[in-house]
Order: structure tokens, then sequence, then C-alpha cells
């Protein structure tokens, strides 16, 4: 086991001492939706930054299983790029651009640069700030919003719901078909 995961003192087979934990361990939802949907999104994040604590420009680059573009680096880009892209349902005038190009730019363009590394969390921190500023722009939860989709046939707008850009990624209209025996 890597020295870095041993942090935990009193349960030491754990990854951090529940008492040591700053996310909300004790199953108590806040009030309200708003509130805990919040809650929700501050808790996922913690656990991003709490793995990437103390890492130096090269293990978060490190690709997890060749030929995979799969690391940690760029998955804290994909996030980034995944908060842009999900307030892009909400933008009048059409999609931001792309943060780092096109498809699985995110993960193929992760290096153990450090400057790489700093703009990474730059961008997932400012665009966090920027769901953030969205969500409190949304207190009805249960309100209609978005443009739909272009080029697409659903056009419809959706409750708002930034818990897709954690855990599902941008949210998009699934059809499923039956077959009736």
């Amino acid at each position: 086991m890597p020295e870095r995961w041993g942090q935990a003192r009193i349960h030491p087979d754990m990854w951090v001492d529940p008492g040591d934990d700053p996310r909300n361990t004790a199953g108590v939802s806040p009030d309200g939706e708003l509130a805990t949907v919040r809650d929700y999104l501050k808790d996922y994040r913690l656990t991003l930054l709490m793995k990437c604590e103390g890492l130096g420009a090269a293990e978060p680059a490190r690709r997890s299983v060749p030929p995979s573009t799969m690391s940690l680096l760029g998955l804290v880009r994909h996030l980034a790029e995944v908060e842009r892209d999900w307030r892009t349902w909400l933008r009048p005038d059409g999609p931001a651009p792309k943060l780092y190009g096109g498809t699985d730019a995110d993960f193929e363009g992760a290096a153990a640069e450090q400057a790489l590394v700093d703009g990474a969390f730059a961008d997932l921190a400012r665009e966090q700030a920027a769901t953030d500023a969205a969500l409190a722009a949304h207190r009805d939860l249960g309100e209609r919003v978005g443009r739909g989709m272009r080029r697409r046939a659903w056009r419809a707008a959706f409750p708002w719901c930034p818990l897709w850009s954690v855990t599902r990624g941008t949210p998009r209209p699934t059809r499923v078909a039956i077959r009736v025996p």
C-alpha cells in the first residue's frame, strides 16, 4: 500500500479516519433540496481533492493501465470539461468552447508537467465556481430551464440538476426501445 494512503491513524486500513474526514459522513442531509444538492456536490469535489492531495506532477499524469489514456489528471481535466459542458444547456448563445479540444483530449493531453497539473486544478476550480454561481441563480430546482438540444429531436427543457455534472456527465436524452413479444 502506498505510504500516502496510510493517512488514517486510528483505523490504518482506512484511507482517512472518520474524525478527520471533512466530508459529510454522518449521513444526515441538510434541510431542503438546494442545500442537499450543494452538500452532495461538495462531498464529491472534496473526495477528488483529497485523493490528489500531496501528489507531484508525475503521479496524477500516470496512465492507469496501458494502453488506456485514463489518468487522475485526465479525470480532473474531464471533470472541469463536464462542469462547463453541463452549463452549456443554460446558455442562450450556444455551447462554450471546449477547454482541451476535441473528444478525449482531456485525457490524451494529460502530461507530467507541473504547469499542466496546476492549470487543470485552476480550470476545475473556476468551472466549479461557475456551476455554483449558476446553481445560486436557480433556487427552485424543479424549474424547467435550458434551451434543449439543437440538431436533435429532443428540445424540451429539463429540471435544473448539477448532480449530472458529477455523477452522470452531461444529461442526454435516452430513447429506450421496448420490444413486446
